[in-house]
């Protein structure tokens, strides 16, 4: 997939999303987010249970692919002047320090925090969508902003002129620049990164995974029902 990334050159925004047990849940409470994951170009599964759900649908082997492990490897890649710009992600000396080693590599980087509130406000969004399309056309956006709001940036920003591809991948930016702290990789290996990040943050994360739980279940007889 990162040879892809780096190599196509597309003539149109392209966008990548990178669905996992939680955007399920999501979309399965707000049908009406469904479309925005429906019209991404490319879809790969980050998480095992979309990647189980995805086989019994297809038939076939779906392979799972982190959007953290995406973006670590794209920002070690040479970037031979492309721009690359990151929209999210924490303002402090780690991502400055992630900033100057990409930069270091050949890439053309650019970051927008794109705070809640310049978000929130539709002149400072408009502002905002316009800017990272400037900086990014020819090149990559990654949208780190959590999902859904990161899905609808990206569905915005396929609408501005310009040409590129647009990479919905959560928390990545903080995972890459040391911000956040990613499992050791035998956990990771097994499947088992939710745990590690519950244990780092347990009032926020347990409640939102057993809730993403919850809907694993259903969805798993939905599945079984329509490849039956």
């Amino acid at each position: 997939m990162l040879d892809h990334i780096l190599e196509h050159r597309p003539s149109t925004w392209e966008t990548l999303v990178t669905p996992n047990l939680h955007l399920l849940q999501i979309v399965h409470e707000n049908p009406d987010l469904a479309p925005l994951y429906a019209r991404a170009d490319v879809s790969l599964a980050d998480g095992w249970p979309v990647a189980k759900l995805a086989e019994r649908a297809t038939g076939g082997p779906v392979e799972r692919v982190t959007g953290s492990d995406l973006f670590d490897r794209l920002v070690r890649s040479p970037g031979a002047g492309r721009p690359l710009v990151l929209v999210g992600g924490d303002e402090n000396e780690n991502l400055a320090s992630l900033l100057q080693d990409v930069t270091s590599r050949g890439w053309s980087v650019h970051h927008e925090p794109a705070s809640r509130e310049e978000l929130a406000d539709p002149t400072s969004r408009d502002a905002l969508l316009d800017r990272v399309a400037s900086e990014a056309d020819g090149g990559i956006a990654v949208i780190g902003l959590g999902a859904p709001k990161q899905e609808q940036v990206a569905s915005e920003l396929a609408t501005r002129p310009g040409q590129g591809q647009i990479l919905c991948l959560g928390m990545s930016i903080n995972f890459s620049a040391g911000t956040a702290t990613r499992a050791p990789s035998a956990i990771q290996k097994m499947g088992l990164e939710w745990a590690h990040r519950a244990a780092q943050e347990p009032a926020r994360l347990v409640p939102r995974y057993w809730k993403d739980a919850r809907i694993l279940l259903p969805l798993l007889r939905q599945n079984r029902r329509r490849t039956a």
